[in-house]
């Protein structure tokens, strides 16, 4: 028992010796775990210090597919300045933006401050101005109109104007935007309005008067748009960096159109996207005037030209996150009628026509385009490429407008094709530089033999090179040189007082002798073109 006892104590007590071993170690254990966090918490302070005295390198601007369309009329972001109006569901946006643009042509002046306009300055154009029969009556005479404000052909006294500058605030702007759900989508409105509604006629004197005018207004309900906006051939997602506020030349004008349009979105994700759209007609024909709604309400009838159906235009879209690519087309009607009457007491071009004027023709053009990002540099610096082709673009084209078709000796109608391209390349130095190089041409194959061809537009081509600075979101200030080259059909002769085409240098017979060819057939202008626009 003795012995028993005596192991049993032995045991007992290395049992006591191994516990206070084990705490000790657990004891230890716990000191170097505790250390390591200590450690672990002063490395993280530390990094975060650096972190905080470190200047923080600017993250590069996502590119953003080119989805937009005018159906996201408003998307409900407080960043754009929305709210709701108080007692409703809707969702309001008050825009735009203040635009001065500046302009200093070394030669004569292509068009307003911040505006370039097509075709010759006076006096350099003598054209054919008559309406088959004028507010229903048989009126209608040859004449002489004077463009304003265009590009000189050389030896004209427009010409000699040179050096002249500008500066214009009428092409700022103001809309209201509203987004409203409902169970049939959501309902969204856009109303836009600039300050070019007097056009040149404006009283500069003692103050730049412009008037208001709307340039946008249209409902959409989901997919369908019902309204004026831009026609559904013009894409200004893929639209070059210009400054000018005019459509660039080579591509379609973004002409504002009252019309129905409707959207499919192919698949889920918007990639791709198919448009058909009516729009309102229009009779470009030379020598017949058409029916104009007049401001006050009442309406100039013009029993000569007659729409019957509106134009009809699709368009087929394709997204992606290396840039966007469309193709439209336009089919139109043109029909024009004398009432049985000839052309030469209609008082219509060609004179000496004996034949009554009735015809109708279907007429239009494609057109397309594309902006694809190159992944050199900056991921939003793009190319861009644009092109139109048909004989029924002259209505379609902002920059020089050229009727689309003629009348010939038997009274029928004949179109005259149209086409024209631009491209460009679209610089990001960062998010507050961008710089863009724009090449674009046009040309018109007139029917010259049918309609009187003095100074008539036949070729144009421009270059600009551009610089954007844009220190806020808000706040954009651009410089551009601007290169313009024009070609004539043909130039004009003065004799004694009197204007008429010559061609090849060579002024028409039976005139007054004396007095040779003023101008060539061709000019050229530069301009220096400065804007200064903040946005809100």
């Amino acid at each position: 028992m003795r012995s028993l006892h005596k192991y049993g104590t032995m045991v007992a007590a290395a049992a006591l010796l191994a516990s206070g071993t084990v705490a000790q170690a657990a004891d230890a254990d716990l000191q170097s775990l505790q250390q390591q966090i200590n450690q672990l918490q002063q490395q993280l302070k530390d990094m975060q210090a650096k972190q905080a005295a470190a200047p923080v390198a600017a993250t590069p601007a996502a590119v953003e597919t080119p989805t937009a369309s005018p159906y996201d009329v408003l998307m409900p972001n407080p960043a754009r300045g929305a709210f709701v109006i108080p007692g409703t569901h809707t969702t309001l946006h008050v825009g735009g933006f203040i635009d001065l643009s500046s302009t200093y042509d070394t030669g004569s002046s292509i068009g307003p401050a911040g505006y370039i306009q097509g075709g010759f300055n006076a006096p350099n154009v003598r054209s054919n101005t008559n309406n088959l029969g004028a507010s229903g009556t048989n009126a209608g005479s040859n004449g002489v109109t004077y463009g304003t404000s265009k590009i000189a052909l050389p030896g004209t006294p427009a010409a000699k104007a040179v050096g002249r500058f500008q500066m214009d605030p009428r092409f700022s702007r103001i809309d209201f935007e509203t987004d409203t759900p409902s169970e049939f989508g959501d309902i969204g409105t856009l109303v836009e309005m600039d300050f070019d509604g007097d056009g040149l006629t404006a009283n500069q004197k003692l103050t730049y008067s412009v008037s208001p005018r709307v340039r946008r207004a249209f409902v959409t309900v989901g997919n369908l748009l019902i309204g004026q906006t831009f026609q559904l051939t013009y894409d200004p997602y893929t639209n070059v960096g210009s400054i000018d506020n005019n459509s660039y030349m080579g591509q379609e004008s973004g002409n504002r159109w009252p019309q129905i349009q409707y959207r499919w979105n192919i698949d889920a994700a918007q990639k791709h996207q198919a448009y058909v759209s009516v729009e309102a007609p229009y009779n470009d024909v030379v020598g017949v005037g058409n029916s104009d709604f007049l401001a006050g309400g009442d309406m100039t009838y013009q029993w000569g030209a007659v729409s019957h159906v509106p134009d009809i235009n699709a368009k087929y879209v394709e997204n992606g996150s290396w840039g966007r690519f469309f193709v439209a087309g336009t089919l139109r009607q043109i029909s024009v009628n004398s009432n049985g009457l000839s052309g030469t007491a209609a008082g219509i071009v060609p004179a000496g026509d004996s034949n009554p004027v009735h015809d109708s023709i279907w007429t239009g053009g494609v057109n397309g385009g594309a902006k694809v990002y190159t992944n050199l540099g900056d991921r939003r610096n793009a190319g861009i490429v644009n092109g139109f082709w048909g004989p029924g673009y002259g209505r379609s084209d902002q920059y020089n407008p050229v009727s689309s078709a003629v009348i010939n000796q038997q009274g029928k109608l004949e179109t005259q094709n149209r086409y024209g391209f631009d491209v460009a390349y679209q610089h990001w130095f960062n998010d507050h530089w961008q710089a863009n190089m724009i090449y674009g041409l046009e040309h018109v194959n007139n029917k010259t033999g049918l309609q009187n061809t003095a100074g008539l537009f036949k070729e144009g081509q421009q270059t600009e090179l551009n610089v954007f600075w844009m220190p806020t979101s808000y706040l954009n200030f651009g410089l551009a040189w601007i290169w313009m080259h024009e070609a004539a059909v043909n130039g004009v002769c003065n004799y004694g007082g009197g204007m008429t085409s010559y061609n090849g240098g060579v002024c028409a017979a039976g005139n007054t002798p004396g007095f040779g060819p003023i101008s060539g057939d061709a000019a050229v202008d530069n301009r220096f073109q400065f804007r200064t626009r903040v946005t809100f």
